[in-house]
């Protein structure tokens, strides 16, 4: 195991504890009361939440588009697949809107 660098300590006067001659300055985490960290800890919840939505609309607007191409592609997919992945696409598109729409409309924290 390494030996701790006692240099800060060691470069003090004789007499004097680190940092009381103003060389050393204390660089840790601010202290937070009880409801400061909650507040803080929901913001940074309620940012992924959106986040994981907005990731979660363009999933679900690519495999539209994917379904857009599977209905359009002929007589390479069965006729009851496409109809199918036509009626999807368009669902999904317009459930991808409406969950935008619904977090737009949520309270910012």
């Amino acid at each position: 195991m390494a030996e701790p660098d006692h240099t800060l300590a060691s470069a003090a006067e004789p007499g004097t504890e680190p940092g009381a001659g103003g060389n050393v300055r204390e660089l840790g985490r601010v202290v937070e009361t009880g409801a400061e960290r909650v507040r803080r800890l929901q913001r940074e919840t309620h940012a992924l939440a959106q986040e994981q939505v907005e990731i979660l609309a363009r999933d679900m607007e690519g495999m539209a588009l994917r379904m857009g191409e599977i209905a359009e592609g002929g007589d390479a997919y069965p006729i009851g697949i496409r109809e199918l992945c036509s009626r999807m696409a368009d669902e999904l598109a317009q459930q991808a809107k409406v969950l935008m729409a619904i977090m737009d409309r949520a309270p910012k924290y």
